[in-house]
């Protein structure tokens, strides 16, 4: 097999290339209305009349998941907002006392009478201070009832939350139920049918459709230049190679992570930049555009569902497989797997006519009830324990979680039958994306860990000749390959948690609000913990490591080059 000259470097600096051309031809959003840190002039910001339209809105009694999530998105923004100005105004009341401190106290009765330019600096200084006191005062009320307003939003999300786990809807055994739903759909047929062609012809002042196609292509053929050049170098260099006979665990583990490379993670990149071109253009408005990430959503959970059966089961492979099930519960599925794919995109597209907002109820429970059954179905099949009887005693673990997933699915199926639709479809959803998080994260931990492990023990790696080059010694199994293992661990257990918590219903402006909370700080007592700070230590931490290893090293390397110096004084002068 002829072996490619491109180099990992040039790899990464083509994916670097595309993600930079990718958003550069993506419009930035609208400008905000200028704040203090923008006019320059430090102006208090009135929040009463941003903070008085969330409360109405909040009120509104019509008010669904996507319109709580846009209330979070607009207080998080206003949260950011306020703690900048708050901050802005704090070090103008600093900066304005210390100048009042410069010019002293006014002098006492008795004493000699000072310059008038003296005193009205003073005067001017002090109404000054005065007034930036005030707009920190302001601002930190509004914080106070931003914050408020937050656990009201999170409050009454949680209340309409529990009532839709909670709703029972007409029973499947009741004619009604059938007729009523369809009597639904067919009334909001006609303008779900109408959408697209008023979408297509809208004029609301975005892209024109022949930039916005251009952009389009213009991300599919860096793509493919990029892309596929390193999907194949992937594949070759760390890919399944049937001809090496029977791999080593780590070989295999590997493989498996580039099979869902491959299959997954580049599709993936693909798909939501050309996405990210239809929203920066503002084409994805309206129900097209709730149609539209609906089926972006069924997409990606489709290619990671077929990406992470093709890098487990490696079909065509039985001995680079990582689940050593036996050929007839191999193909079982395989094949179960491209029909849940088929059919999750179907399902996004036929629920299309639910993002009307006057859909009927009877419709929604027939849609949402369909949905539920999908998911459950699709539980059971591959929870099947018929499938997962043959596997030895070393994957006990995973026939017990299969047992798990069964036994709950089955409690989901009898929630359908008896009408809870939502409980129902939410059992099922955080069942089925638990187990695909479960398993990439399985998956991607075990290749960083195997693959630390041969770049440790393989004498020609390169990783080696950059240790060298920084002056690190010592074994890399001993020291860099725990710390970058811990690291490992640390990211990809915080992805695991945010895909957790995506499968079971925290939504998206959640999930956003208390990581800007976390970033910017939480305040326990006297102490504020800002994980924005510590990230920024941490970088500077390591890049003055880096760089006084790369110094020491050559320093070192240069003094040793030349004859005469004692050891003694080579290593003091390399370590001051």
């Amino acid at each position: 097999m002829p072996t490619m000259t491109i180099r990992p470097i040039a790899l990464l600096f083509r994916l670097a290339v595309l993600l930079c051309l990718t958003f550069a031809a993506i419009p930035s959003a609208p400008a905000q209305p200028a704040g203090p840190a923008q006019t320059g002039a430090l102006t208090p910001t009135d929040w009463n009349a941003a903070l008085l339209a969330i409360t109405r809105q909040l009120r509104d009694p019509r008010m669904d998941d996507d319109g709580f999530a846009s209330l979070r998105a607009d207080l998080d923004r206003l949260r950011v907002n306020a703690s900048a100005e708050r901050d802005q105004f704090k070090q103008a009341v600093a900066t304005t006392q210390t100048q009042l401190d410069a010019l002293g106290p006014a002098p006492a009765s008795g004493q000699p009478r000072e310059a008038p330019a003296v005193t009205e600096s003073r005067r001017q200084l002090a109404v000054r201070l005065q007034s930036m006191q005030d707009s920190v005062k302001q601002a930190e009320l509004a914080l106070t009832r931003i914050v408020a307003l937050q656990d009201e939003v999170a409050d009454e999300a949680r209340r309409q939350f529990t009532r839709q786990l909670l709703y029972r809807g007409t029973s499947p055994f009741n004619p009604d139920f059938w007729r009523n739903g369809i009597e639904d759909i067919k009334a909001v047929s006609a303008p779900v049918m109408a959408a697209p062609a008023q979408w297509w012809q809208a004029d609301d002042g975005r892209r024109s459709g022949s930039t916005t196609l251009l952009q389009i292509i213009m991300v599919a053929v860096l793509s493919a230049a990029l892309l596929i050049p390193m999907q194949r170098w992937l594949r070759q260099h760390y890919g399944i190679r049937p001809e090496s006979g029977e791999p080593s665990a780590v070989r295999r583990t590997i493989a498996a992570f580039t099979v869902l490379i491959g299959h997954t993670a580049m599709p993936l990149v693909v798909l939501w930049a050309t996405y990210a071109v239809l929203v920066g253009n503002d084409w994805a408005t309206g129900l097209v555009g709730r149609m539209m990430y609906m089926l972006m959503q069924a997409v990606s959970i489709a290619l990671l569902a077929h990406g992470l059966a093709q890098a487990t089961l490696a079909p065509h492979h039985a001995a680079w497989s990582l689940i050593p099930l036996p050929e007839p519960q191999r193909s079982k599925l395989q094949r179960r797997v491209t029909a849940f794919s088929i059919g999750m995109v179907l399902i996004a597209i036929l629920v299309g006519p639910s993002r009307v907002p006057d859909f009927g109820t009877a419709g929604r429970d027939m849609v949402i009830a369909a949905v539920a059954l999908f998911l459950v179905a699709s539980n059971l099949a591959f929870s099947d324990p018929r499938l997962w009887r043959p596997l030895s005693e070393d994957m006990r673990p995973l026939r017990l979680f299969a047992g798990l997933i069964f036994g709950l699915s089955v409690i989901a199926l009898g929630a359908v039958l008896l009408g809870y639709y939502g409980f129902a479809a939410f059992l099922a959803y955080g069942l089925l994306g638990s187990a695909l998080a479960l398993g990439a994260y399985a998956l991607v931990r075990s290749a960083v860990r195997d693959g630390l492990a041969h770049l440790a023990d393989n004498p020609e790696s390169r990783f080696r000749s950059w240790r060298q080059t920084l002056g690190l010694s010592g074994p890399m199994s001993t020291t860099s390959q725990l710390l970058l293992g811990l690291l490992a661990d640390i990211v990809l257990f915080a992805l695991l948690l945010i895909g957790l918590a995506l499968a079971w219903g925290v939504s998206r402006a959640t999930l956003i609000g208390y990581m800007l909370e976390l970033f910017y700080g939480v305040t326990i007592g006297p102490v504020t913990i800002s994980l924005g700070n510590i990230l920024a230590a941490l970088v500077v931490l390591v890049i003055g490591v880096g760089l006084t290893r790369f110094l020491s090293g050559g320093l070192n390397a240069r003094l040793e080059q030349q004859p005469g110096i004692d050891p003694g004084v080579r290593n003091s002068k390399v370590t001051g």
